[in-house]
């Protein structure tokens, strides 16, 4: 419910209470959201708070450059997968598809495996993502928008990105220059969740980007009964802890794709690889590249 409603500067700002017990709010984790889970659509320029006049949100339209934020999804659509019929389905609700880039606090399966079968320890805590190693040529034209997501972020709330930053240049596993260690970059829509893996009292912020035309894919915290028409270009920064989800994507085109770039910290890093250094963390990725050659070179000679 909107408790107090003004304009400044250009700028809607909103007050909102809570609609929704936490009670109900936890029934609705792991479902889809609906047009019928919101009253407000913001498509413009606007701030809002929540009973307590804690941030909730800021969106701002059209401030991401086109040329950087085209760039970036060309980096990266491959990667994610082109918008074919079975993620179009998932836009629909079955199934979500997302790549993650920049560093991350866990390794997967197939690294696990390898350092078994080569009987070796992992070089650290913390790696950087298999987009990051494969297509560094592709991660260096990411990185412009991610600094662009990160001056937006120190624009709109610059104590919470002050502190972001701090807790992140205090580990050598992060994007360097920025508030964030991480980046997901999601192709479908998702059911209401929240970031359990973000660093605490953070926030995600996020652009969108596109190929072809599209509407719908509404982002709602339905607490507050506030949705946000977010478009290729706009800035979205967010409580990310809060409950959130997507509407369905509608009247997509032939071969369109929407991209939402999340920018944000993983708590797991801060956890393990605080007190690291940026020299240490590319060492360790230099160990792991030289194991992974190594035990490449061996499954082929067994082979």
């Amino acid at each position: 419910m909107i408790l107090e409603q003004s304009t400044a500067a250009g700028i809607a700002v909103y007050r909102l209470g809570p609609d929704l017990t936490p009670a109900q709010v936890k029934d609705l984790a792991g479902t889809y959201a609906t047009t019928a889970d919101y009253d407000l659509l913001l498509t413009s320029d606007s701030d809002v708070y929540d009973e307590a006049g804690d941030v909730l949100l800021k969106f701002r339209k059209s401030r991401i450059p086109a040329a950087t934020l085209d760039d970036a999804v060309d980096a990266v659509k491959a990667y994610v997968g082109a918008f074919t019929p079975s993620l179009r389905a998932a836009f629909k609700g079955k199934g979500v598809r997302t790549r993650t880039l920049g560093v991350y606090d866990r390794w997967g399966h197939s690294h696990h495996k390898m350092f078994r079968e080569m009987q070796v320890a992992p070089p650290s805590a913390a790696r950087a993502t298999r987009f990051v190693n494969e297509y560094p040529k592709r991660w260096a034209r990411t990185l412009p928008i991610v600094h662009a997501v990160d001056a937006m972020y120190r624009e709109l709330h610059p104590e919470k990105h002050a502190s972001q930053l701090a807790t992140v240049n205090d580990t050598g596993w992060r994007i360097d220059g920025t508030a964030f260690t991480t980046v997901s970059v999601n192709a479908s829509r998702s059911t209401y969740h929240t970031d359990a893996g973000n660093l605490v009292d953070s926030f995600g912020n996020l652009t969108v980007g596109a190929t072809g035309e599209y509407t719908g894919s509404h982002l709602v915290m339905p607490r507050w009964r506030v949705a946000v028409d977010c478009r290729p270009g706009d800035f979205l920064l967010m409580d990310t802890l809060r409950l959130h989800g997507n509407t369905a994507i509608e009247q997509a085109g032939q071969g369109a794709m929407r991209l939402s770039i999340v920018c944000y910290v993983r708590k797991g890093i801060v956890d393990k690889t605080s007190g690291s250094t940026l020299e240490e963390a590319r060492d360790a990725q230099q160990a792991f590249k030289a194991l992974s050659a190594q035990y490449a070179a061996l499954q082929g000679y067994k082979r």
